[in-house]
C-alpha cells in the first residue's frame, strides 16, 4: 500500500510518472465498474470512481493510523451505503 500511495505522490512531482499511475488507477476503476455493472448499477463508471476513492481513502488512513478500532465495520458500512446508492431499488442487507 505504501508503494501505491508513494506512486500517486511521485506522479504529482514528475509528470512522466503520471501515465503509469493513470494506467494503474484505470485498471482499478475498470474492475470496480465491471463489478457494479454485474449487479445492475445505474452509473457504473461513476460509481467505480467513487469506490476506488473510498477504498484508497480508507487504505491511506489505515497506513497513517494503524490499529484504529472500528475501521473494518466503518468500511463495510461505507461500501454497503455506496453500493445501495448505485443500485436502483436495492435493499441494504446484513451480508452483501
Amino acid at each position: 500500500m505504501v508503494a501505491q500511495f508513494e506512486s500517486y505522490l511521485e506522479a504529482t512531482r514528475r509528470p512522466q510518472a503520471r501515465a503509469e499511475v493513470k494506467r494503474a488507477m484505470s485498471g482499478f476503476e475498470q474492475l470496480a465498474e465491471a463489478m457494479l455493472t454485474s449487479v445492475g448499477a445505474v452509473r457504473p463508471a461513476e460509481g467505480a470512481r467513487m469506490f476506488v476513492a473510498l477504498l484508497d481513502g480508507f487504505a491511506l488512513h489505515r497506513l497513517a493510523w494503524p490499529g484504529r478500532s472500528g475501521e473494518r465495520q466503518l468500511l463495510r458500512e461505507a461500501i454497503l451505503s455506496l453500493l445501495a446508492a448505485q443500485i436502483p431499488n436495492s435493499e441494504r442487507t446484513a451480508d452483501p
